[in-house]
């Protein structure tokens, strides 16, 4: 699928968001909203630590790119992140939550991953696949644990944007051809450290209010979306 495909699927698929946020009054709900304290940033520094080391490619790569292209891939990457975080970070991790903070966290970055074998019907590399999906399984289950434990999402959103247009402008992994073995450690490194990451903001939060816990407001509202 090309770029222009994939920004029309994804314009759609915001429409489709935008429609439920607003039909069900839950753009606050499911973390559009202030920080409890400006130290609660401090939550984020790892999930962005990813996007550093490929902001120097992504760069480099932008003088030989048109603008028209570049508006597309920044469009297509803001697309994509408000889309994807909404549904998995907020309508499914919230609509789980009511059972447990670790499930809710598990289930949803579990379907998170595995959303991406539909990049199999694109042609993809049947292992780069599965290496991608292991990749954000991991991601996901980070970036639940830090939407549970700050009650904001659109951080998260413009985290997994830059991501994705870093991605763009350098190597475009749905495409690849072969499975190196740099390909599978460096993922597998960052997989782990975000498990680990997610793990320990989950412990911390469980151990200080409960399995159930959430910032003011969001776990009630979250009960209601599920019944």
């Amino acid at each position: 699928m090309t770029h222009a495909a994939e920004l029309t699927l994804e314009i759609a698929l915001a429409l489709v968001v935008v429609a439920v946020l607003t039909r069900w009054h839950a753009w606050r709900r499911v973390g559009f909203r202030g920080l409890a304290t400006p130290r609660d940033l401090r939550f984020f520094w790892v999930p962005l630590f990813p996007v550093l080391p490929a902001l120097p490619g992504a760069l480099a790569a932008i003088p030989g790119t048109t603008a028209a292209h570049l508006a597309l891939l920044v469009g297509l990457a803001a697309l994509v992140g408000f889309v994807e975080e909404v549904a998995f970070r907020g309508l499914l991790l919230r609509w789980l939550a009511p059972s447990g903070l670790w499930r809710a966290a598990v289930v949803s970055s579990v379907a998170f991953g595995v959303a991406h074998l539909v990049n199999l019907l694109s042609g993809a590399d049947l292992g780069a696949t599965l290496v991608q999906v292991g990749y954000a399984t991991a991601l996901g289950f980070a970036f639940a644990a830090v939407a549970l434990r700050t009650g904001v999402l659109w951080p998260l959103i413009i985290i997994h944007a830059l991501m994705d247009v870093a991605g763009f402008l350098t190597v475009d992994e749905t495409a690849s051809t072969g499975t190196s073995a740099t390909d599978v450690v460096l993922p597998a490194v960052y997989a782990v450290g975000f498990a680990v990451y997610g793990a320990l903001v989950l412990r911390a939060l469980r151990a200080s209010q409960g399995d159930e816990a959430l910032p003011p407001d969001a776990l009630a509202p979250a009960r209601e979306m599920a019944g």
